[in-house]
């Protein structure tokens, strides 16, 4: 989507609010709606491995997020935001580097988020516009069973982990791995990955309940 198409859509929406007189939208909102356009398509371009171009995808930051937490039963989730967080912050603005805009909606966004954790999980989650179509998500669930299986032990082992901890946090962490591992299996697929990300947005528990079958 091009920034002109972007900027439309944005004032758009804000238009038609104050016509039904429903006053501005918050500033949270609008950051996060923006920058959810933006991490799809970051997703979406930078994803393929045939570009070469994983450094510049949302899935460089997750591995760093990935690698910087770890949950242990008897302490909860261990990991050093203060340390990390720019680290992951500076992996997504990566993929953008040319375009200040998109940065700022992150850092925006970011600032409006209660947690790491709640943030990146608008990141797994961003597919504007793009409904969740079960039945099709299934079929390429199918596919990668056969094709990559490694992704979907992975996936299944971090959608169990959810259960096992009561901490919201954690929660939050473990199903962002669950979604990363599952969309690793499609990367070479952007379509596939957004439809993933728009079924974990709208039906978390259907699109794990496909991912459980096999």
């Amino acid at each position: 989507m091009r920034r002109s198409q972007v900027a439309v859509l944005v004032i758009s929406s804000v238009t038609i609010l104050l016509v039904l007189g429903l006053g501005m939208p918050s500033y949270a909102q609008t950051a996060c709606a923006e920058a959810a356009i933006n991490f799809d398509w970051q997703w979406t371009v930078n994803s393929p491995p045939q570009n070469k171009a994983y450094d510049s995808s949302p899935a460089n930051a997750l591995d760093i997020y990935w690698r910087t937490f770890h949950y242990d039963p008897q302490h909860g989730l261990i990991g050093n935001v203060p340390s990390s967080e720019p680290a992951i912050l500076a992996a997504l603005a990566f993929g953008q580097r040319h375009n200040a805009n998109a940065q700022k909606t992150y850092t925006d966004c970011r600032a409006q988020q209660p947690s790491l954790h709640a943030f990146l999980r608008l990141v797994v989650t961003a597919a504007p516009g793009r409904p969740c179509n079960l039945p099709d998500a299934g079929l390429n669930i199918v596919w990668q069973a056969g094709a990559n299986s490694p992704t979907i032990a992975d996936a299944k082992k971090y959608w169990t982990q959810i259960a096992t901890t009561a901490d919201p946090n954690a929660k939050l962490y473990f199903g962002t791995l669950a979604i990363d591992s599952l969309m690793h299996g499609q990367m070479h697929n952007p379509p596939v990955i957004q439809e993933y990300r728009a079924c974990f947005r709208d039906n978390p528990n259907g699109l794990f309940a496909i991912v459980m079958q096999h």
